[in-house]
């Protein structure tokens, strides 16, 4: 990323050394954090405008968000993101809100995936096999359906049956866990809300580690802002 920012700028190696996030051009700035993880954009957001209006650019979310839900999107969405759900969210936003809601918004699609347990299940193509009928399946798509499944008590031979439907776990699971929430926006000057966020960060070891990484650069873009 620093050949990047020097390429833009016309920078060599020496004098890039004492340059602050502040000094670069803004497509340098956006071309370094496009490689910044999800996690990395929320906790510099926070830090000045500059960083915020360059972290939370829609597009920045929306290349995120086909990196990281690739194959679920080749699987059940014909590659293509739900555009209309995520124009009503914005696309940060619909980054995190979507690892919970695509069982939902693949029904809308046609496709009747159950989650059952820790685990979903495309049954699409065994809704006119299923015994009970397929409004049983159908009426389930898109939720988390366990209770009533279990309720029923399946057969061991419908269990195993079951198995031929399960979709891979790297389809839907977090490409890096569980995603923290996107903090709240913050108004142009709000020092006393920026100093809050960067505090809570200082006192945990992630978000400490984060900042001690980026200390310099952060300090100085707070300063100018």
């Amino acid at each position: 990323t620093l050949d990047a920012a020097l390429a833009v700028t016309g920078m060599d190696d020496e004098s890039a050394g004492c340059v602050s996030l502040l000094d670069l051009p803004h497509d340098a700035l956006s071309r370094i954090v496009s490689h910044c993880a999800a996690a990395d954009l929320v906790a510099v957001a926070p830090a000045c405008t500059l960083l915020r209006s360059v972290a939370c650019d829609q597009s920045l979310w929306e290349d995120l968000f086909r990196a990281r839900y690739a194959p679920l999107l080749a699987r059940l969405f014909g590659g293509e993101p739900p555009r209309a759900a995520a124009a009503d969210a914005g696309w940060r936003a619909f980054y995190y809100a979507f690892r919970r809601s695509w069982p939902a918004l693949a029904a809308e699609r046609g496709h009747v995936v159950l989650q059952l347990g820790d685990q979903y299940y495309d049954v699409t193509t065994y809704l006119d096999d299923h015994p009970g009928g397929p409004e049983y399946l159908s009426d389930a798509a898109g939720t988390d359906a366990t209770g009533a499944f279990d309720a029923v008590g399946h057969s061991v031979r419908a269990r195993e049956l079951l198995r031929q439907f399960a979709l891979p776990e790297e389809l839907f699971s977090a490409a890096d866990g569980e995603p923290p929430p996107p903090p709240p926006p913050l108004d142009a000057g709000s020092w006393s809300s920026a100093a809050s966020l960067v505090s809570d960060a200082l006192h945990g070891r992630e978000g400490r580690q984060r900042l001690r990484e980026t200390a310099g650069s952060l300090l100085a873009a707070v300063w100018a802002d």
